[in-house]
């Protein structure tokens, strides 16, 4: 399977938002709901696991091997 630099380009766009959106002060659920959405990730309303959830996704593209 592969996936066109435009595919990868919007995947690193979402992320980019997703991790922007969750570093700030009032966070909007709304958003983070949209990008996990996007990305596959799980939600959950509490920031902490959210910010967990988005490192497990890192490790696992920079690391298919692993995951």
């Amino acid at each position: 399977m592969s996936i066109s630099a435009t595919g990868i380009h919007t995947m690193n766009d979402d992320l980019k938002v997703l991790v922007q959106e969750l570093s700030k002060t009032n966070p909007n659920a709304d958003v983070i709901k949209t990008k996990t959405d996007m990305l596959g990730i799980p939600y959950s309303s509490d920031l902490i696991i959210m910010m967990s959830e988005v490192l497990v996704y890192l490790s696992k593209v920079n690391n298919p091997k692993n995951a």
